[in-house]
């Protein structure tokens, strides 16, 4: 399980489209002045490929239930004592997919690869009292000198 926050605590709502990403990385730059973050840039990217993950799970939820209205996923930044905890919900029961690795020419595939690579650790779970499913990532919080 990830780590419990401690402190600070931000939540942002999107909608399941493709301006998700740009709409985070714009709101999490404005957040990170405020939290003490000094590793800006692998918060946003690790933020951006779990949310680049739920926009496309949650598109594909919707293409499976077409009379449902358009989802939209959530993504929380906690400060916790040592690392930044992303949380990103998203309608789509199904579990993150880590495919083999992508070849060079591969457009798509390499998110979770890199958040594995940045992140300290990842993981994901299902809500017991909601449908879709969390998928978070620590990120270890640097020092500042």
């Amino acid at each position: 399980m990830p780590a419990t926050a401690t402190g600070y605590h931000r939540t942002l709502i999107l909608g399941a489209y493709t301006t998700a990403c740009a709409d985070a990385r714009a709101t999490l730059r404005e957040w990170a002045s405020t939290a003490d973050v000094t590793d800006t840039d692998t918060l946003i990217q690790v933020a951006s490929e779990l949310v680049a993950n739920a926009v496309t799970a949650s598109s594909m939820w919707a293409r499976a239930n077409p009379s449902a209205s358009v989802p939209y996923i959530r993504l929380v930044v906690d400060r916790c004592d040592e690392t930044i905890l992303v949380t990103v919900w998203d309608i789509s029961g199904e579990p993150p997919h880590v495919p083999d690795l992508p070849s060079r020419e591969t457009e798509h595939g390499r998110g979770l690869f890199l958040v594995e690579a940045l992140a300290s650790r990842w993981g994901w779970f299902q809500n017991r009292n909601m449908p879709g499913k969390n998928v978070w990532a620590e990120i270890p919080i640097k020092d500042s000198e």
